[in-house]
């Protein structure tokens, strides 16, 4: 996905101890700098390279050898790197930084499959918390983006339980028509759809009458009870 530089700036420096090892990647060489400096006060902190480029961060990976690699979501190609890092088959644990609380982060960082991440506003020991805490496998973050994260692993579930019906129903969906209708069964008004896709209002209103019309059905009801009927489909209810 990323082409490999000539040459690193920014070369890992050697392991002592049984630290967590980091990489570093920061866009903004300032910033990057300040944050190696702050993490390596850290003694569970061992900071083995550092860099400012998602090439750059594909590159020394494997020669480092992290524990953890820390991305900061604002460097160039960030999420492609969270998504390059974590595909089969690498093994290191990634943590994902400076996310912003709302869904949109999130949910790409979900999806990207990151094994933790920190919102804007945290401390330096909060982000040295996360990465120790990826290391061990476990998720560190704050309980309004733990909701936002439940939230969104529920519609994926219901994505998913949908396009399996979709064998069942009177004429075939499209990818679009299927994820609409996911969200359907559990409830969401249009307005709300329009905001898990990413579409506007008018679209997903359009998109719902041609599944009713597919489905053979009148209304938003009896098409969730259709699908539901199948026996494929939990009924669910939105936090």
């Amino acid at each position: 996905m990323f082409s490999k530089p000539g040459e690193s700036k920014n070369a890992p420096t050697s392991n002592t101890g049984n630290r967590t090892k980091v990489l570093l990647v920061v866009g903004v060489r300032l910033y990057r700098e300040g944050l190696a400096s702050e993490l390596a006060h850290d003694a569970r902190i061992d900071v083995v390279g550092q860099c400012g480029t998602a090439e750059d961060a594909i590159a020394i990976t494997p020669i480092a050898a992290p524990d953890v690699v820390l991305v900061d979501i604002h460097t160039p190609h960030a999420f492609e790197l969270l998504r390059a890092l974590k595909a089969p088959p690498s093994v290191v644990r990634v943590v994902a930084f400076a996310v912003g609380e709302h869904e949109r982060d999130i949910d790409r960082c979900a999806e990207a499959g990151v094994d933790g991440f920190v919102t804007e506003d945290v401390t330096v020991e909060e982000i040295a918390n996360a990465v120790l805490a990826a290391r061990c496998g476990e998720l560190n973050c704050s309980p309004r983006s733990a909701a936002m994260l439940l939230r969104r692993l529920s519609v994926l579930a219901s994505l998913t339980s949908a396009t399996n019906a979709m064998s069942n129903v009177v004429a075939p969906l499209t990818s679009r028509e299927q994820d609409i209708l996911g969200l359907l069964v559990t409830g969401c008004s249009n307005k709300v759809i329009a905001g898990e896709l990413h579409i506007q209002t008018t679209t997903v209103k359009n998109h719902v009458h041609r599944i009713l019309e597919k489905l053979g059905v009148r209304t938003r009801i009896e098409a969730a009870a259709r699908v539901r009927s199948m026996g494929q489909l939990p009924h669910h209810t939105r936090a």
